[in-house]
């Protein structure tokens, strides 16, 4: 009797120290700790707005005209996004626009003349192309 006691007195500890951890433990004081945060500076700003400038504009880019934009129209914006107005004028110096030269359509090609002979130039004919069926009485002679 004495053991079975024993045995329930340490499982009912057991079951209400698993139900109740946190009343044991003794609760941290708060460390002091120093504020290290600051405002971002203007030119954190322009950076960071540069930067979406030049990942967002392409794509805009592209809606508004309907099409792939061209390599140089791209540099040309990204440039005018880090420096401005200066990029502006940049721009069509260091990215000239492509040079393309207008080429005529081609010219649909001629189809070959109709020979009177048979499946090749030299007169042979292809197999299979004789008037007369093969028939096991011919293949014997």
């Amino acid at each position: 009797m004495r053991r079975v006691a024993t045995v329930a007195i340490v499982l009912i500890a057991t079951v209400m120290g698993a139900q109740f951890p946190a009343w044991g433990q003794d609760v941290a004081p708060n460390p002091n700790v120093p504020i290290t945060s600051r405002p971002l500076t203007p030119l954190a700003w322009y950076g960071i707005g540069s930067i979406a400038c030049a990942a967002v504009s392409p794509m805009i880019g592209t809606i508004v005209l309907g099409r792939e934009m061209t390599l140089s129209e791209v540099n040309r914006m990204t440039l005018s996004c880090f420096l401005g107005p200066v990029g502006w004028l940049l721009g069509p110096v260091l990215f000239p626009d492509p040079v393309v030269t207008p080429t005529p359509p081609p010219t649909p090609p001629t189809p070959p003349a109709d020979d009177k002979k048979d499946a090749t130039k030299d007169g042979a004919t292809a197999p299979g192309a004789s008037t007369t069926p093969a028939t096991p009485d011919s293949m014997k002679k």
